[in-house]
């Protein structure tokens, strides 16, 4: 299962949330995605995605149907403080 998530920091407190409805990208535009920012939130996965490894993947697009891309599996860094999808600090 994957979703695509949304990350911020604010007061040293990490908050994530998930995207709804997909992410939209302007004409001739583009969306990054990466650590700390909008990124893929891979779940219920059969074995454990390794830091550095490359792994092919599948991008569904509205408009534009699939494409196959490879991504690098990366780290966020220094995680600070966590918080739910809600934004409200847990302890």
């Amino acid at each position: 299962k994957t979703e695509i998530h949304e990350m911020k920091i604010k007061d040293d407190v990490m908050r994530m949330r998930r995207v709804d409805g997909g992410v939209e990208i302007p004409a001739n535009g583009s969306v990054q995605l990466k650590p700390g920012g909008l990124h893929i939130m891979f779940m219920q996965l059969k074995e454990q995605l390794v830091h550095g490894e490359h792994r092919p993947i599948t991008l569904v697009f509205e408009q534009h149907g699939n494409i196959e891309v490879v991504i690098s599996v990366e780290d966020i860094g220094k995680q600070p403080k966590h918080s739910s999808n809600e934004d409200t600090p847990k302890s």
